[in-house]
């Protein structure tokens, strides 16, 4: 697991890309993650802190051993391209805080099954494209 100092408020743009890092440790402190920070990279499970409104566009994209990701009521965004190509991922649940899910924001996540997503959600019609077998599940 790798440990992000307490001290970092942001973390930036690519920053964690392509890493072979398969764990983070994210706290409380850090506010924003700027777009692809993960992307590319061996990623396998990530809980997101409650500091986090947004999740960035392509943040997690091409992250190909992802399978767990845990978003917090605080999250009210997903972006563009945010989970593409996630192709182990296979469940995700969208908590009521999210407002909005981005085009192609889980496109070409094959593996992808079940995604609960609140019943007033907006969700652009390109958001699970390339995804064949996603089943959408409201509440």
């Amino acid at each position: 697991t790798t440990k992000i100092p307490t001290s970092v408020p942001v973390i930036g743009c690519g920053a964690f890309s392509s890493s072979s890092f398969k764990h983070y440790n994210i706290p409380e402190s850090v506010t924003e993650i700027k777009s692809y920070a993960f992307s590319d990279s061996n990623l396998n499970s990530i809980v997101l802190p409650k500091s986090i409104t947004r999740i960035s566009n392509g943040t997690f994209c091409a992250c190909n051993s992802l399978q767990s990701v845990t978003i917090p009521e605080s999250v009210w965004q997903i972006g563009e391209d945010a989970f593409e190509a996630c192709r182990s991922l296979k469940n995700i649940n969208i908590p009521r805080s999210v407002k909005n899910i981005a085009k192609r924001a889980f496109c070409f996540c094959y593996n992808l099954r079940k995604v609960r997503v609140p019943y007033y959600i907006n969700i652009d019609k390109m958001a699970f494209i390339g995804s064949p077998n996603v089943q959408i599940e409201w509440y």
